[in-house]
């Protein structure tokens, strides 16, 4: 099987915070007085703001000006190396970090468990079973989050180290600067004929170009698309979608369904929170009509995100985070064409499901084969991909894709074609063009 790569996955963003000693808030190692120690301790409380408002653009840029006034600063360092690892630039994470021990070696303590996870990012996998292990230790007998965690890290460190002993027999190739950019590129969602690719992208000329100043300070998101061009074997230069889909806030697309007549679109706002919402193609001139929020009981108060409808039109399946049914966080779901409306949906099942999160559900145009994202499986690292198919009445046991489609990082959104031989997935493999 033939993998293509779109750039860059959206961010997760996670907030557990670490114990660090503020006793060594300013460094003794520049002479800046009274009135500079005051500053920098004023810098490092408005950054520390920042780090908590998930701005961590900003956080950076006032550490940057505190490390300037005072190069030796372990908590400027110290968070800085934080900053890096929740933006996913993990080989600067660990840079700043082994600045800051070299610093004080005390600032590290009680933290294996942080380098632990910059490590297993970086596929410096014994290393991060071994600061998993040594968080362990010094937690021995204790009951936490960050203790399940560690012990759930070296579960995938392990794994990870088998999965890349034996990668897969598969290609992965950027899919190039006509449909990637700096930004985030993700969810691409492809037609059964392989002729239209839609993906959602935070790239500077959306609708509107403005920024939300609210949660993560990128620009808003708006879909693109691209189509390819058999005679020259390319894919077309990304742009809008055309029609009433895009709006200067968020705009996401779930997927294309495969006659790529209709587009299912993702919405967060001030009217919808978390829904799923469905646009149809204007065939006179190929626009796209202003998304319809589906009914009940597709959407509920909960959180619902991610939809794949099979090529037939007859089922959806959905991720929700609904109560009552489910498993974990997010489940995936199947309902049925009922009139001019859907049955009420039905969990997949706890073969299916976990205590976790699924996140992202691909009905193949066969019908018979489910592909999904989950951190609840075996993975390696974060989000992986897998497949299970429907035998006998029954889903089959699920199956990690393997390496190198599955990293340490996370792999969540893709889409494949027809034939089954190409995937397009966004992802931040090692040849990204930006984000």
């Amino acid at each position: 099987m033939r993998s293509l790569l779109l750039s860059a996955l959206f961010v997760s963003i996670s907030f557990s915070v670490y114990s660090l000693d503020y006793k060594h808030l300013a460094s003794d190692t520049t002479d800046t007085g009274f009135f500079g120690n005051a500053q920098v301790s004023a810098k490092m409380i408005a950054a520390k703001h920042e780090f908590n408002e998930n701005n961590m653009r900003g956080a950076l840029t006032i550490y940057r000006e505190v490390l300037e006034m005072e190069p030796n600063n372990e908590s400027a360092l110290y968070w800085t190396a934080r900053c890096h690892y929740e933006l996913k630039k993990y080989r600067l994470a660990q840079e700043y970090l082994d600045q800051a021990l070299h610093v004080n070696p005390e600032i590290g303590k009680n933290n294996e468990f942080f380098q632990g996870k910059i490590y297993h990012r970086l596929a410096r996998l014994d290393e991060a079973i071994a600061s998993f292990e040594a968080f362990l230790k010094e937690n021995e007998g204790k009951n936490s989050l960050d203790v399940e965690d560690a012990q759930r890290y070296i579960s995938e460190c392990r794994f990870a180290q088998e999965m890349m002993a034996k990668p897969a027999e598969v290609s992965v190739s950027n899919l190039g600067k006509e449909v990637n950019s700096r930004y985030d590129d993700y969810s691409p969602s492809i037609t059964a004929d392989g002729k239209l690719l839609v993906f959602t992208s935070r790239r500077a000329n959306s609708v509107g170009g403005e920024i939300d100043e609210g949660s993560d300070y990128k620009f808003f998101e708006d879909i693109f698309y691209s189509e390819w061009n058999k005679e020259t074997g390319t894919w077309s230069d990304a742009e809008g979608i055309e029609g009433e889909v895009n709006t200067p806030t968020y705009d996401a697309v779930l997927s294309i369904a495969p006659d790529g007549k209709q587009i299912f679109v993702y919405k967060n706002n001030l009217n919808s929170a978390g829904d799923i919402f469905v646009s149809t193609l204007n065939g006179n001139d190929n626009s796209w009509r202003a998304p319809e929020k589906m009914p009940r009981p597709i959407n509920t108060s909960y959180f619902e995100s991610s939809i794949s409808i099979t090529q037939d039109g007859q089922k959806i399946y959905f991720i929700s985070e609904r109560g009552g049914s489910g498993f974990g966080q997010g489940d995936i779901y199947v309902s049925e064409k009922q009139g001019s409306g859907w049955s009420k949906p039905e969990n997949l099942g706890d073969v299916i499901n976990t205590p976790f999160d699924e996140k992202f559900v691909f009905i193949h145009p066969n019908g018979k084969t489910l592909y999904f994202a989950s951190d609840g499986h075996q993975c390696l690292g974060s989000y992986d991909i897998f497949k299970t198919e429907y035998v006998n009445g029954r889903w089959s046991i699920p199956i990690n894709l393997g390496y190198p489609i599955n990293t340490v990082n996370e792999e969540s959104t893709f889409s494949l074609t027809q034939d089954n031989k190409t995937m397009l997935i966004a992802a931040e493999y090692g040849d990204t063009f930006g984000e």
